[in-house]
């Protein structure tokens, strides 16, 4: 039996990209997904493609290289002093710095891969919202293939720049579904993935609020609950001091009434010898 269509870079992206939309799926359930949005779009397709183990492989490169991320020096923030590391044509600052101040506006940042591709774009688009845009899609599709140790390919999108239609390859618009939108194809998505992300963003400024409330509520009740603390342990130590005062009165008490009953038995020493010199005399 023939083992189906040989597995390409693009569908290598796409089975990391459902993984990544969905992280907590394991490859069985990746791979159902995959077969069967795939086979969608070609009923041809055998229902045992792509096999789980190519899934497997998939995701196991995928999940390798994405703990790696954190030291990819292309996803730290952009800033005029990486300039010297990761230089871009000067006739492009000007643009980059305006998609920098417009990310940050918005609450996000600008790495250093899109501001190289922000760079690159600056000379096609004519808006700051386009070439922020163009420059995630760019960025985001550059370090997929990069996460799966492919050479990016950037046909779906260059053709979508010039406003050519997309290439005529089953697995894009799956790609571009999964990727950014569950419904609508990604070359008509601009304006509703920049309301999608800035409801995004308002959601995720609730939750952070949300969370301080919550963190200052848990001080506040720690707080609160040192204090009870701190007055039981202060209650606890004037208790003791008074204890103390007590048993030290009690002391001196005693102490007294041991001096006294010493001076008594001198006087009567002092009267005896007194009596018994008289006596002799």
């Amino acid at each position: 039996m023939p083992k189906g269509p040989i597995i390409k870079p693009e569908v290598e992206v796409f089975i990391a990209t459902v993984y990544q939309k969905h992280p907590k799926w394991k490859a069985k359930e990746v791979c159902n997904w995959v077969r069967g949005d795939l086979k969608k779009k070609d009923p041809n397709l055998r229902d045992d493609w792509p096999s789980l183990s190519t899934v497997q492989k998939v995701l196991a490169t995928y999940r390798k290289n994405k703990s790696k991320l954190p030291d990819d020096p292309l996803e730290r923030p952009w800033s005029m002093a990486t300039l010297d590391d990761y230089p871009i044509p000067p006739e492009a600052i000007l643009s980059v710095l305006e998609v920098w101040k417009f990310r940050i506006e918005k609450g996000d940042i600008l790495s250093i891969r899109e501001a190289k591709w922000a760079a690159r774009l600056s000379g096609v688009l004519k808006t700051i919202e386009d070439i922020s845009y163009e420059a995630f899609e760019y960025a985001r599709f550059e370090l997929m293939f990069q996460l799966l140790n492919r050479p990016f390919d950037s046909t779906y999108l260059d053709r979508e720049l010039i406003g050519l239609p997309p290439p005529e390859l089953l697995v894009w618009q799956g790609l571009v579904a999964a990727s950014f939108h569950p419904s609508i194809l990604r070359w008509s998505s601009k304006e509703m993935f920049m309301k999608e992300v800035e409801q995004l963003r308002d959601r995720a400024r609730k939750e952070e609020a949300e969370g301080l409330r919550d963190w200052i509520r848990k001080v506040e009740q720690k707080e609160a609950q040192n204090e009870r603390q701190g007055k039981e342990e202060i209650d606890k130590l004037v208790d003791k001091v008074e204890i103390l005062k007590l048993e030290k009165s009690l002391a001196d008490a005693e102490v007294e009434k041991i001096e006294k009953a010493i001076l008594c038995q001198e006087k009567e020493a002092n009267h005896e010898r007194s009596h018994s010199q008289q006596r002799q005399t």
